[in-house]
């Protein structure tokens, strides 16, 4: 697959401002939230974006097979 096409550090870093935004938005405190990035294809991500999420644990990356 292209790199074009592939998720990258950078991407992932937008998805979880994105997140923080969010819950800022709707003032919620005192909860608890985890962060889930959730792809179709196995081979989707940058060498970039997986060591990004091997060193931020508290993002859960799931591949769930499009059919």
């Amino acid at each position: 697959m292209s790199n074009i096409y592939k998720i990258n550090q950078k991407d992932i870093r937008a998805f979880i401002g994105d997140c923080f935004l969010y819950l800022k938005d709707l003032d919620i405190k005192g909860l608890k939230v985890s962060y889930h990035f959730i792809v179709s294809h196995n081979n989707i991500l940058t060498k970039s974006a997986e060591i990004f999420l091997e060193q931020n644990n508290f993002i859960k990356f799931k591949c769930v097979p499009f059919e």
